[in-house]
């Protein structure tokens, strides 16, 4: 099973994986989980100050778009165990975060 998790703010990733995922995989005996750090994608978007009078001056906006891969080892036996973990961070999100989770 692998958790993707972006967001515009990578300290809320790290934050969400320290103080929600690794107390949460403790609890249901969930060890061997891998956090690996994806690109950064950053989009760049350029605007014209004034568009009418001066078309040579223009501003430029930096968008940058963090994610994180989780890898949790699935076995036979916690399949049950992954359900209900899923289900617990489906409630327990934080705003500006986004979780894709893939089986």
């Amino acid at each position: 099973m692998s958790i993707v998790l972006k967001s515009f703010n990578n300290q809320i990733i790290l934050l969400f994986i320290k103080k929600t995922l690794n107390p949460l995989f403790k609890n249901f005996g969930i060890s061997g989980f891998k956090s690996i750090p994806m690109p950064v994608v950053k989009k760049k978007i350029t605007l014209n100050k004034s568009p009418h009078v001066f078309s040579k001056s223009k501003e430029q906006f930096e968008l940058c778009v963090y994610s994180r891969l989780i890898s949790v080892p699935c076995k036979l036996n916690t399949k049950n165990v992954l359900i209900k973990v899923i289900q617990i961070l489906k409630l327990n999100l934080i705003t500006g975060l986004s979780i894709e989770i893939k089986y």
